[in-house]
């Protein structure tokens, strides 16, 4: 890693070596990431602003915080360095970008308040009961807060109104100990990070659990593989975030992922014992596409994987 400062600011970069086989080292890529501007240095610890109003530039005369901020509001001193079209989601957080670096900048909006385009398009929420009933409200704010992958994919099999057992899918799973499963047999469909947690969750409260695999799954253990993969970076005791971050966006994709498969196999030898143990009970294992593991399964399916955390043993227990 290297930092670097130009005319316009200060970056940060990594650059790699590779050894040909003439043993001459050549370098294999080169990445720099423009940090900050020099023109617009963010105002962070020393040169966060400080003082009183008579130490403020144009002393008394300039004018109280609030007689300032009238006249930058109105931009009666001077024209906005940026114009941003938009006052949404989008506008709104380009907005604080940039003005923690000092960048003047004016958002202008179609609509009459900041936020209209949300609230026009939601004036009011309906919201089902688990009576069955309904209330509208109407708030002034709407979060989303939905979680990645948030969206519930739930499939219907042929027969299945039949069936006068309980049904539901993972995402309307609580707690197993809610419901008086002590003895009774569930079927838990899927071997993804879900269905084992879920068919754990079952065990634990004295349930008969058969966990139905369809397809191979990646199974890597958060007690040993989690933290080979973070391993020198994302770690206690490691470098600055910022700096690690820049470490993980400094390779092409196609570059990480055949890394990756190098990863998966040297976190296969240390979890032998676990994958062995798997396979011997008839737990089908795949290794992803490429045998890229992990990385490449939570990037390209978003599942497909389960990051043990104990349900691995439990199977091959029995």
């Amino acid at each position: 890693m290297f930092f670097f400062e130009t005319a316009v600011g200060t970056g940060t970069g990594m650059l790699r070596l590779t050894q040909a086989e003439n043993g001459v080292w050549k370098a294999y890529t080169v990445y720099t990431s423009l940090q900050e501007l020099s023109s617009s240095r963010e105002p962070l610890g020393k040169r966060r602003a400080e003082g009183t109003t008579e130490s403020m530039p144009g002393d008394l005369a300039g004018g109280t915080r609030i007689e300032r901020r009238s006249r930058q509001k109105n931009f009666l001193d001077k024209e906005p360095a940026t114009l941003v079209i938009g006052a949404g989601q989008a506008g709104l957080n380009m907005g604080a970008r940039l003005q923690s670096p000092g960048i003047s900048y004016l958002i202008t909006d179609q609509n009459e308040r900041v936020g209209d385009n949300r609230r026009n398009r939601y004036w009011t929420v309906v919201l089902a009961r688990g009576d069955g009933s309904q209330r509208t409200v109407r708030p002034r704010h709407l979060v989303w807060c939905t979680g990645h992958s948030g969206k519930a994919r739930i499939p219907s099999f042929p027969g299945q109104e039949y069936f006068l057992g309980s049904v539901y899918h993972s995402s309307q799973h609580r707690d197993a100990s809610e419901s008086e499963i002590r003895g009774k047999k569930v079927v838990v469909v899927g071997s993804g990070n879900s269905g084992h947690d879920i068919a754990q969750n079952f065990y634990e409260n004295d349930a008969d659990v058969t966990l139905l695999q369809r397809s191979g799954t990646y199974v890597i253990t958060a007690e040993k593989g989690i933290f080979m993969m973070h391993s020198g970076l994302h770690e206690d005791g490691g470098p600055p975030t910022e700096q690690c971050d820049n470490v993980s966006e400094s390779l092409p994709w196609p570059v990480q992922l055949e890394l990756s498969v190098h990863m998966t196999k040297t976190i296969a030898d240390v979890e032998k014992e676990t994958l062995d143990g798997l396979r011997r009970v008839g737990f089908e294992l795949d290794f992803g596409q490429d045998g890229a593991g992990l990385t490449r399964a939570y990037f390209t399916r978003g599942g497909g994987y389960y990051i043990d955390v104990g349900c691995s043993q439990l199977i091959i227990d029995g």
